[in-house]
């Protein structure tokens, strides 16, 4: 009797203790998984920042609090999918990625958002999945990875990532690392609307359209690769910038649910994507600013 009632107590200490890692250390979010990872003891372009984004989505991670995965990759070989994180420099796990795809395409089905909201960007719909590998070879800007979209003009087939809660309703600070396609007919809006053209380009020629973009946008703040400059003036951009703006009135026409389309009229085509989103629900200070952007701009050599 004694010997059954020790290992029966010992039975018990053990799934104690295996609740109790499985609660409070591995825990999971419901919309990020989270991950062991052993990373260097590195500092992150929003360790320093006072302000915690609504939504952050990178190719690389952008807080040390931040333990979550990078980006779900789908592979047309097989259509298997795998969350794939950072390496112990705190960039996306290339050899994971590329060992998982193979000689294949890999297609993004999830972009993870590190502000900690769990807001992702999603698409669960094949042919509107955007690109990271290209039969083998991993997309890249200015050498880093690269989200590259390749919807088909005059087609249903709009590449795009949805905000999966719903619209960034209040966008005080943007900050956004994208480039167009280069090739002529090449479209694309900075970000998107499933209602409204907040955001309306004038594709080839300006970043915003002065006659249908949002007032709010038009009258606000913009600086590109760190440069003041009026919003009205700002080209349609072919190599990777990094777009900083602030609305004038973030809590109105600065509204945004999609990358990559808006609408049912224009779409991001012919590579043209995403490194990486921020928005910030208020304002943050000019050095904040510039921190990010001086970040954004030494990472990505641009």
């Amino acid at each position: 009797m004694f010997i059954w009632q020790q290992d029966f107590s010992m039975k018990k200490v053990v799934i104690l203790y295996l609740f109790f890692v499985s609660t409070f250390c591995l825990s999971q979010v419901v919309g990020t998984p989270y991950i062991v990872q052993t990373v260097n003891n590195n500092t992150f372009v929003l360790d320093a920042i006072s302000t915690s984004p609504t939504v952050a989505y990178s190719v690389r991670k952008l807080s040390k609090t931040y333990h979550g995965f990078c980006i779900r990759v789908r592979r047309d070989s097989d259509n298997a999918m795998l969350d794939i994180g950072f390496d112990t420099n705190g960039n996306l796990d290339l050899a994971a990625l590329q060992s998982f795809v193979g000689g294949s395409n890999g297609f993004v089905v999830i972009w993870y958002d590190q502000s900690g909201n769990q807001n992702n960007l999603t698409q669960v719909t094949q042919i509107y999945q955007p690109r990271i590998i290209n039969l083998g070879v991993l997309i890249t800007s200015n050498g880093k990875p690269f989200i590259g979209f390749y919807g088909t003009p005059n087609s249903l087939n709009f590449n795009h990532l949805d905000v999966s809660r719903g619209q960034i309703t209040t966008n005080a600070q943007l900050i956004v690392v994208n480039k167009f396609g280069s090739v002529a007919g090449s479209n694309g809006f900075l970000l998107g609307h499933y209602t409204f053209f907040n955001y309306h380009s004038r594709p080839s020629t300006n970043l915003f359209h002065t006659s249908f973009t949002n007032s709010s946008i038009l009258s606000g703040t913009l600086f590109i690769n760190g440069v003041s400059i009026s919003p009205s003036l700002a080209p349609f951009h072919s190599d990777l910038k990094v777009i900083s703006l602030q609305p004038l009135n973030p809590n109105s026409g600065a509204e945004w649910n999609v990358i990559g389309r808006d609408r049912t009229t224009h779409l991001t085509n012919n590579g043209g994507g995403y490194s990486e989103i921020y928005s910030f629900a208020t304002t943050i200070t000019v050095q904040e600013r510039e921190s990010i952007e001086n970040n954004i701009i030494s990472f990505y050599n641009l």
